[in-house]
């Protein structure tokens, strides 16, 4: 199936050398990622490292959201490269780094 016969897709990219320079496995942080979407119903169909998750549903939307909250919060934010939210029916590309890097500065002082 096309990608854009769904209504969301994730892309994420990880920044292989940072993790290596933090004796990272770098394999295993993609396993993570990957085993993450999938704990969640969610269809992996990436390339590589090239990471790319897709949902047509409400559910699937909610574990995208979470598990890229997740990335963000928990350990991940200093590796992500890209962090694209597509939303086909609302013809919208979402840079997530950037929304969540703009949250952070928001909230910094509270």
């Amino acid at each position: 199936m096309e990608e854009s016969m769904y209504k969301y897709k994730v892309v994420i990219e990880l920044d292989d050398k940072k993790l290596d320079a933090d004796d990272i496995d770098v394999e295993d942080a993609y396993r993570i990622v990957k085993q993450m979407f999938a704990d969640r119903g969610i269809k992996d169909i990436s390339k590589g490292k090239h990471l790319v998750f897709v949902t047509n549903t409400g559910k699937g939307w909610s574990g995208i959201m979470a598990n890229m909250t997740i990335l963000w919060k928990k350990w991940a934010k200093p590796y992500l490269k890209v962090m694209n939210l597509y939303d086909f029916e609302e013809d919208e590309v979402k840079d997530v780094i950037k929304t969540y890097t703009e949250v952070d500065e928001e909230t910094e002082d509270i």
